[in-house]
């Protein structure tokens, strides 16, 4: 595979701003979708937009695949040769047999028999449903007249297949082997089906719910056979599809990254997706290793996909890069992944059919509020439901050559019930500052004074109750900055979790809970007997 290092062009927004604010489009009106992706399943793309095919309930899937963008193979054997010079039979897949579409026009007056175009009895039909879908039933017939009622076929395998990497033309996968299918209605010479027409599963069989993209029918022996219609039923679901970008890179090398907006459609937040970002300073995410005898060693990807093409060497382990941020899930529409970070990778989880997403725009400032900011917080365990003193560590870096702006609000957002907060450190001296709770989010605390120093030590000492194991407490600078042209705009800098005050332990920004399945309610009694 060759790895494309895109640089996306960033706009300047307002190049008279006091603040420098810029954005990177992905899709509609920036970068192309194809050129963009790393990887995706379960999605259709083109240049300007991501969509999955919307189906209802009921429908039937193969009515509208060529409309999806689906197609009707039949596979024929061809006289070829082997390296050899041997004869030797070759399935081709045909696409010309236009009478194969009579299996989903809906006409059971229309049908496709092998016997009419001097076919093999024995050929296969494929077809591309135009996307994956649930399968909850299927139903095979002949036409129904006396002439040909009796055409019905008796012996074959009716398959099903997908696969999760990106979508090519279904000749091309099948040339390549790179489609397997799984059996999903069979009758073979042993038993034979005895009927007409067939709707499986019945009132009284196992369910045959499945999930596919990719049908094969297949017919065992000689006999005659026809189909006039060939059905797959849906309940109108499908698996989630993913799309994930390479890395972005921003056009400046200490990006604040901020609000996240579709272009071209409804807002972010009616969509039903999910848009996760990580960030990093560099463009490998993930660190890739082959093994050479006891050894290993670090490659790129491309060297390390083709790893087992060369003697003595086998691809090794794929591990996360540490310099790299964790997913974080966009809430509110602004990204929670930590700044500064030049590189920015999304994903996209869609989670029902019938969604089109046309083009994302990730608006970025600078500079920082601080070229590093690490929190944690402890202790990191604690009991459910008892109030717990809390200290909350934060650590600013400034990056050699540039400007951090500081800041004076910090914003801990929490789940966690927080009873009050006691007091606020900036380098080990109490400093003056104002705190307000936000019951159910979190809380603030505005610093009187702006933190601008390199490698400023502060310390929030709070209580709280936590009541779910596991419970985030997210850290990051919140600051209002005027724009020449766009009055004034909310800088958000989320917090990397990391080892900040070495003589507690721990390093994290998760508090466990002491006994995970403790129960929050004790026994209950009634006060008097009912």
């Amino acid at each position: 595979m060759t790895r494309i290092r895109i640089f996306l062009v960033c706009v300047l927004l307002s190049a008279t701003s006091v603040w420098g604010q810029f954005e990177v489009r992905v899709g509609r009106g920036g970068q192309s979708w194809l050129v963009a992706a790393d990887s995706l399943a379960f999605v259709n793309m083109a240049p300007d937009s991501l969509w999955t095919w919307p189906v209802a309930a009921g429908d039937n899937l193969l009515a509208n695949a060529l409309g999806r963008g689906g197609s009707i193979l039949v596979s024929v054997l061809q006289e070829s040769f082997n390296p050899f010079g041997e004869p030797i039979l070759w399935p081709v897949f045909r696409d010309d047999i236009t009478a194969a579409a009579h299996i989903a026009d809906g006409d059971l007056a229309t049908a496709f028999n092998p016997d009419d175009f001097g076919l093999d009895r024995q050929s296969s039909i494929y077809i591309d449903l135009g996307g994956a879908y649930t399968i909850v039933r299927t139903r095979l017939s002949p036409r129904l007249d006396a002439e040909h009622v009796g055409n019905f076929p008796q012996t074959f395998d009716l398959a099903l297949g997908d696969r999760l990497r990106p979508v090519v033309t279904l000749s091309r996968l099948l040339t390549t082997g790179d489609v397997s299918f799984q059996r999903y209605l069979f009758f073979g010479i042993t038993r034979p089906n005895i009927r007409a027409v067939i709707d499986w599963p019945g009132v009284l069989q196992v369910s045959g719910r499945r999930q596919a993209r990719y049908v094969r029918f297949q017919p065992i022996g000689d006999a005659p056979w026809e189909l006039a219609e060939l059905a797959l039923y849906t309940d109108g679901t499908a698996p989630p599809g993913f799309y994930r970008t390479v890395p972005l890179l921003a056009g400046t090398g200490t990006p604040v990254w901020g609000r996240v907006r579709h272009e071209g459609g409804p807002p972010l937040e009616e969509l039903p997706i999910v848009v996760q970002t990580r960030t990093g300073p560099d463009e490998e995410p993930l660190l890739y290793f082959v093994t050479q005898g006891p050894s290993e060693v670090q490659v790129n990807r491309a060297v390390w996909e083709n790893a087992d093409d060369f003697p003595g060497i086998a691809q090794g382990p794929v591990r996360p890069n540490p310099d790299w941020s964790g997913w974080e899930t966009v809430e509110g529409g602004v990204v929670r992944s930590p700044s500064p970070n030049r590189f920015l990778q999304c994903r996209v989880k869609f989670l029902q059919p019938g969604i089109k997403l046309e083009g994302l725009v990730f608006e970025y400032s600078s500079p920082p509020a601080a070229g590093q900011l690490r929190a944690e917080i402890n202790p990191g365990v604690a009991g459910a439901g008892v109030e717990t003193p809390f200290a909350l560590s934060l650590q600013t870096r400034r990056l050699e050559g540039r400007s951090d702006t500081g800041f004076r609000f910090v914003e801990i957002l929490t789940p966690a019930r927080v009873a009050g907060i006691d007091s606020v450190k900036v380098d080990d001296a109490h400093v003056l500052h104002t705190a307000r709770v936000d019951p159910g989010r979190g809380f603030e605390v505005n610093f009187w004074r702006r933190v601008v120093k390199d490698g400023s030590f502060v310390q929030v000492f709070f209580r709280g109750e936590i009541f779910v194991d596991g419970t985030r407490f997210e850290v990051r600078t919140v600051e209002r900055r005027r724009m020449a042209e766009a009055g004034t705009d909310t800088v958000i800098q989320y917090a990397r979790e990391g080892d900040v005050d070495r003589a507690t332990p721990g390093a994290g920004l998760t508090v466990r809970l002491a006994t995970p399945n403790a129960p929050l309610v004790a026994d209950v009694a009634p006060a008097r007997r009912v």
